[in-house]
């Protein structure tokens, strides 16, 4: 292990953070809560068992915690249940920033699926260099718009997502973090690595025509399939999960309660969803009064994220936390590249 290594861990240093972000919250000026992570981020270790401590040190896996996220892990089938556990608390830790603010929601995702939205926010930072898209990653295409609202499913009864037209709409989400239900649950996909959607060739070639429409078919087929071949990483130990962080005053109007498929959950009258959300927001052991008393497999309450809101505009901020942030490095650096080669290529047609 290496000194340098060593020192990111001494106490002092880690006091030193800690008293940093206390001042950044007391003092409460604007943007504090993305400094807060920034400065959370840069502080994060490698080396799994450090990585613990630092956690540990920030009361983040208190030992409560830490047995309720054990307990929650010890049902996924997956060697790697250190972590697990890591990327489980590093969501708790932007939690703790947003808590007050926001409500805020954890999405898992394949490995194979993390080209699309570093593709996209590439994209749109050439062609719309003037928006800002610090703490946002982009799950849908950024046009994504609708004559309808989230009412449009959280009061249809037939909602199912494997509908592909509902399934661009409804993201699928947790607001309880040790929610581990086999099939349904954010720890159940990261765990695995997958996606109820694989993605394609095609799904990055239609990226590549949307931001460039008069490169040649052909041409965007080479790009998508140069990307994905010099973007494979070695197997993945999990998927990626992302953090979604949503205003209070929005919240609304992107988020409902849900059982399987999407359908709308009923369990409770809609005048306790906002109770109901907040209860299973303290990630303490799942409340008695929030469990969906029709579903005794699955007692914990999912949601629904309606994607055409989730948008920066609406104060909306999303983090992703990878398996392993050096291969995450290197695989944006190859995006990077090939994008630049795309561009060049399209200035001069």
């Amino acid at each position: 292990m290496s000194l340098e290594i060593r020192n990111r861990y001494d106490e002092l240093h880690l006091k030193s953070i800690q008293q940093t972000i206390d001042d950044l919250k007391f003092q409460q000026k604007e943007g504090w809560q993305e400094k807060a992570v920034k400065i959370i981020k840069s502080s994060r270790l490698d080396v799994s068992e450090l990585e613990l401590k630092r956690l540990r040190f920030f009361n983040i896996l208190t030992k409560e915690t830490e047995a309720k996220l054990d307990h929650a892990i010890s049902t996924m089938d997956n060697p790697h249940k250190t972590e697990l556990k890591i990327m489980i608390a590093q969501a708790l830790e932007i939690q703790k920033i947003y808590q007050e603010t926001h409500h805020v929601f954890i999405h898992a995702q394949d490995s194979g699926w993390l080209l699309f939205p570093d593709l996209v926010k590439e994209l749109t930072k050439i062609h719309h260099p003037e928006q800002d898209l610090h703490q946002f990653k982009f799950l849908r295409m950024p046009d994504l718009h609708r004559s309808w609202d989230i009412t449009h499913y959280c009061k249809n009864h037939f909602v199912h997502d494997h509908d592909t037209a509902t399934r661009t709409d409804l993201i699928s989400a947790d607001g309880h973090f040790f929610h581990n239900t086999y099939g349904e649950s954010s720890l159940y996909f990261l765990s695995c690595n997958r996606s109820m959607e694989t993605s394609s060739l095609l799904t990055f070639q239609n990226v590549i025509q949307h931001f460039y429409p008069k490169i040649p078919l052909e041409d965007t087929e080479n790009y998508a399939r140069k990307m994905m071949q010099e973007t494979t990483t070695t197997a993945a130990k999990t998927g990626n999960l992302f953090v979604i962080c949503i205003p209070k005053e929005k919240s609304a109007s992107i988020q409902y309660r849900a059982h399987s498929y999407g359908v709308p959950c009923t369990c409770h009258p809609d005048s306790e969803s906002l109770h109901i959300l907040e209860s299973l927001q303290k990630q303490e052991a799942l409340p008695l009064d929030t469990q969906c008393e029709n579903l005794r497999l699955d007692p914990c309450p999912q949601f629904r994220l309606f994607a055409p809101e989730l948008k920066k505009e609406n104060g909306v901020k999303i983090y992703m936390i990878p398996p392993d942030r050096l291969q995450r490095k290197a695989f944006k650096q190859n995006i990077k590249k090939i994008i630049s080669e795309i561009s060049q290529s399209s200035s001069k047609k």
